[in-house]
């Protein structure tokens, strides 16, 4: 690995290890952007399901849950919040996962959204569903991991190719969350 992607990794997992301080504080509630009823997206298209539109809205649909708005300008309380509420879950977070994104998952598990990673947001919502959602929509099942090496993969060539750079520092911890850094974190395969 080139010197260039350890010294990004190393800045990114800095930032990350500020999102998930304080592991006793509880989860931020449960509240999905696409519910909301007015506004747009950062994609100019309504907020809106992440089913009910294109692919540009899925990857919207997919970012906007894990990264709410109130992230942008948050406060480190708001941060340690939804750090707890990213790696802790529960079957609240589950059942919410599953049924917003599950279908996405497996469309995402067969390759019908590869093309995803041409850019810097399609990439993170891809390492998202496969990294991420995967581990509540297979939370107990060795397939909650049977993605891994390939969100490493996008990770690891996103950030080789700049496309972390482009997105928000918060978004940008996507990708260090794919590396685990570098899967050292990760339980062994069932």
């Amino acid at each position: 690995m080139g010197g260039l992607v350890q010294r990004r990794l190393v800045s990114l997992a800095c930032a990350w290890t500020v999102l998930v301080l304080d592991a006793a504080v509880p989860p931020a509630p449960s509240v999905s952007r696409w519910s909301r009823v007015s506004g747009e997206g950062r994609s100019g298209m309504p907020q809106e399901h992440p089913a009910a539109g294109g692919e540009e809205n899925e990857v919207e649909g997919v970012l906007s849950y894990w990264f709410p708005e109130d992230l942008a300008d948050a406060d480190m309380e708001t941060l340690r919040r939804h750090g707890q509420r990213w790696m802790a879950g529960g079957p609240e977070v589950d059942r919410e996962i599953t049924e917003g994104f599950g279908e996405l998952l497996e469309r995402a598990r067969r390759g019908e959204l590869d093309h995803w990673a041409d850019t810097s947001r399609g990439r993170l919502a891809l390492i998202i569903v496969l990294d991420q959602f995967s581990r509540n929509i297979y939370r107990g099942s060795s397939l909650s991991y049977s993605q891994d090496e390939k969100a490493l993969r996008l990770a690891l060539e996103g950030i080789d190719l700049g496309m972390d750079r482009e997105l928000t520092p918060v978004e940008r911890n996507g990708f260090l969350v794919a590396t685990g850094p570098l899967r050292g974190s990760r339980p062994p395969r069932a």
